[in-house]
């Protein structure tokens, strides 16, 4: 057990996505939350693979946008994300680590979303006519399955 564990919340928390996790976006509400005494209201997702949803900052939510490619939060529900860790988040001038939203591998190289609007791939696309990236980035499945075979 992890002494986490003896704190449990409502909303994910840091080891709630240690490994990562792909999940599907289900919605997005206001909820209200107690923070120290003060009773707040933040935005919250929730997703169809997890119980608890993650209350959103300003970077999630841009990094929504941007893995989605909508900044329509209708279209957001059916999308896939992944949830991660990353140790270097700040807050108030402190390194305390917290949770971030990306695209899968497969989006992030490019590969159109099967759920993203016709328009948003289109944008996409357009946004990366000419550019290609690191080539070590987002191998796809298939190229490791071709290299694995000559190892």
């Amino acid at each position: 057990m992890k002494a986490s564990d003896l704190t449990p919340s409502k909303y994910l928390k840091q080891s709630d996505v240690e490994p990562p996790k792909l999940v599907t976006i289900a919605g997005v509400e206001k909820v209200k939350f107690d923070d120290k005494g003060t009773a707040k209201e933040k935005w919250a997702m929730s997703f169809r693979e997890l119980d608890k949803p993650l209350l959103l900052n300003k970077t999630n939510i841009n990094r929504t946008v941007k893995a989605t490619g909508t900044d329509d939060v209708e279209d957001w529900r059916g999308k896939k994300v992944v949830l991660y860790f990353d140790p270097d988040v700040e807050f108030g001038g402190d390194i305390v680590g917290g949770i971030r939203i990306r695209a899968p591998k497969n989006i992030a190289a490019g590969q159109p979303n099967p759920a993203m609007s016709r328009e948003a791939i289109d944008e996409r696309m357009a946004d990366q006519a000419g550019s290609r990236g690191d080539p070590n980035d987002d191998i796809p499945f298939v190229a490791l399955h071709k290299r694995a075979r000559w190892l």
